[in-house]
């Protein structure tokens, strides 16, 4: 993904969230290393105000386990997010976080 469509999609998010933070599930059938530019626009203080979390949902345990260490070691973020091998599983968890982020907002 390029930094312009990274920018774009969170400009949707923004957009869709009408003022309040969302939860993002990322799917992906291959685990693809995004451009430096990108990586550090998505560790900026941008996502923080737009999301709560972000899950991720892969195929594959290899996959997962990629994606875990990159996210480790190499991408810090300000939003909470987690990998997952099930979509059930990664919404369960978006919505624990969801009600987690209403308690902090008084919501």
């Amino acid at each position: 993904m390029t930094y312009e469509l990274m920018s774009q999609l969170y400009d949707e998010f923004e957009k869709f969230g009408k003022g309040k933070k969302i939860g993002v599930l990322n799917t992906y059938k291959n685990y693809v290393h995004p451009r430096d530019n990108v990586m550090k626009y998505i560790a900026s203080d941008r996502p923080k105000k737009i999301m709560f979390a972000s899950a991720f949902v892969v195929k594959t345990l290899s996959n997962q386990l990629v994606l875990r260490l990159f996210m480790e070691f190499f991408n810090k973020q300000k939003v909470p997010r987690k990998t997952f091998l099930s979509e059930a599983k990664a919404m369960a968890w978006l919505r624990k976080m969801q009600d987690e982020e209403r308690k902090q907002q008084g919501s």
